[in-house]
């Protein structure tokens, strides 16, 4: 449960990297279940709608006119989405018919606040608290901790499960009286007889699955052994290795914990290798082949390439922002 920090050395060039705990609550707080169960709810429409909208690129346009001349970043990740997915000259569609044939794999995450009102039941001792999300906002690229939350959630079930009788529950049924009112207890998180307590969550058997099925799908479409390296029709002396996904991140990236449990859990349940790389990176070592619109990470020794390794699937935990672009986004590696 921690998170990195990156620290420049006084009159140095070197810099040094520590870790400290990310900001989490010890112990669990109770939680509506009805509103619990309707935020799983709205995932799967929210989802459908973001995906849609990705795909309407006359929306975007329309929408997104007035931003892109006051936000010259915005603007340009607009021109990038049109170049690709709206322009229809001949020469730039056979140069882009790779990228609008490629799948697309969201990873979205929504932030929601709980939000308390009071019904009144015509006498003021009576009054019955009622709760309902408000979505924050809905982050569709770089979505983070899913590897952090699935951990606190272990914390916090062992805790309520292993100290229920050492003094924890008294904490949790004042908890729950503060947070619930006069409601039943089945309305919290895990309510019910038997089954209170933390919800598992799976986020880490689910994302790593998701970016499974991307990462078969782009071998079955290239043909590609998915355990096994791709040497057969190889004349240099490059070795192909097993294809990888490529984690895009950022420099001196602070968040690095999250994303390694993902990583491990692509190994470990799929014997999928992870690459990481900043767009600088990128820009440096990973080859498009315009023919096919294949990916390759070129590793070199001493400038002669000895590894091939062919990137099946991209994710991006960084390009969101235009501090990501080392050099910035009007030049060769933005």
């Amino acid at each position: 449960l921690q998170v990195q920090q990156q620290k420049s050395n006084e009159g140095t060039t070197s810099s040094s990297a520590s870790y400290i705990t990310a900001p989490i609550s010890l112990l669990p707080q109770a939680y509506p279940r009805t509103q619990f169960q309707h935020g799983i709810t709205l995932s799967t429409p929210f989802n459908v709608l973001v995906d849609r909208i990705s795909r309407n690129g006359r929306f975007l346009q329309d929408t997104l006119r007035g931003v892109r001349d006051v936000d010259e970043f915005t603007g340009m990740l607009l021109t990038l989405y049109e170049q690709i997915y709206l322009n229809h000259d001949d020469d730039d569609d056979d140069m882009n018919v790779h990228a609008k044939g490629a799948d697309r794999l969201g990873i979205l995450r929504s932030d929601y606040m709980l939000h308390s009102g009071t019904k009144n039941q015509g006498n003021d001792d009576n009054d019955i608290v009622e709760y309902s999300i408000k979505q924050v906002e809905l982050n569709t690229i770089a979505s983070s901790f899913a590897g952090l939350a699935s951990s606190v959630a272990k914390l916090h079930g062992f805790l309520t499960r292993r100290m229920g009788e050492e003094g924890l529950q008294e904490f949790l049924d004042v908890n729950e009286r503060a947070v619930m009112g006069s409601s039943s207890a089945t309305d919290v998180v895990g309510g019910g007889e038997g089954e209170r307590g933390v919800p598992t969550s799976l986020a880490m058997i689910r994302l790593p699955a998701a970016m499974a099925v991307a990462y078969d799908r782009y071998c079955a479409r290239f043909n590609i052994g998915k355990n096994s390296n791709n040497n057969n029709n190889n004349k240099d002396a490059v070795a192909i290795s097993q294809p990888v996904i490529l984690f895009v991140v950022q420099p001196n990236e602070t968040n690095t914990v999250d994303q390694r449990l993902l990583e491990f859990a692509l190994w470990d349940n799929h014997e999928i290798p992870v690459v990481r790389m900043s767009l600088g990176e990128i820009h440096k070592r990973v080859t498009l082949d315009e023919a096919s619109g294949r990916l390759t990470i070129q590793n070199t020794i001493d400038g002669a390439v000895v590894v091939q390794q062919e990137v099946a699937v991209v994710y991006f935990r960084a390009g969101y922002a235009p501090t990501d672009y080392p050099s910035g986004y009007n030049t060769a590696d933005g």
